[in-house]
Formats: structure tokens, C-alpha cells, sequence
């Protein structure tokens, strides 16, 4: 789990570097430059490296390409794209965008995102 996130992260599973590398199936060094990039999303853990929750990818191991999107819209802050990905939404009828971005064809949530993170704090701890 990644590190000081206790009771902001979900247990969902959890990739290591090894894993996301397989899942993408890409060499191991691609995974490191694609989280810097915001392609994927990558959370310090406390052993120094990075964990990756595995709703980001599609059913072909690529990462949604909305991913991306998200990540831009957050200026590539990896907490703040988890958290807005796991919240529920009002715009998303109540989904979380996970549930939104694996149930949709739509790739919109970018604009949500924004949207989201342009409230007050106390405004985007669950139903925003």
C-alpha cells in the first residue's frame, strides 16, 4: 500500500513496477518514464517504490487513455488524480470515475476532473 495513505487509500489491488510492466507488456524501465510522463498513475510506497492501482488498465493491459487526461487535468499530482478517480461524482451519477472510465466509451472526465479540483477542499471528499 502505498506509504502515509492509510484510510485515503482502497485495498484494491496493487501493482508493483514488475507487474504494471506486465500488464502493459513493456520492459520494466518504461514503466518509471510513463508515470513521470502522467500516462499512468503511480503512488510512493513505504519501501521507496511505486505501486500502481490496476483500474487504470484496460482489459489489453494498456492504460486508459483517459488516464492521461485526468492526470493533466490535476497538473500530473498522481494523489490528487487517485483521489478524484476513486470519489464518487454527481456528474458521474454517483459513480466514482474508476466505475465511470470502465463502464464508458466516453473519455470526458478531464473536464470533470477540473471541475473537481477547482472546489473548496471541504467540497471534494466524496459526493462532488
Amino acid at each position: 500500500m502505498p506509504i502515509g495513505l492509510d484510510g485515503v487509500v482502497r485495498q484494491e489491488e496493487w501493482l508493483d513496477v514488475e507487474g504494471a510492466a506486465l500488464m502493459m507488456d513493456c520492459d520494466i524501465k518504461q514503466v518509471l518514464p510513463a508515470r513521470t510522463a502522467g500516462h499512468i498513475v503511480g503512488l510512493p510506497s513505504s519501501d521507496g517504490s511505486f505501486r500502481f492501482p490496476d483500474w487504470q488498465f484496460r482489459y489489453d493491459g494498456q492504460p486508459f487513455p483517459d488516464v492521461s487526461n485526468v492526470m493533466e487535468a490535476v497538473g500530473n499530482d498522481h494523489l490528487l488524480a487517485y483521489l478524484f478517480m476513486t470519489s464518487t461524482h454527481t456528474e458521474l451519477a454517483g459513480r466514482t470515475a474508476e466505475e465511470y472510465l470502465r463502464s464508458s466509451r466516453s473519455e470526458d472526465l478531464a473536464d470533470v476532473a477540473r471541475r473537481w479540483l477547482s472546489k473548496k477542499p471541504d467540497q471534494t471528499s466524496e459526493d462532488t
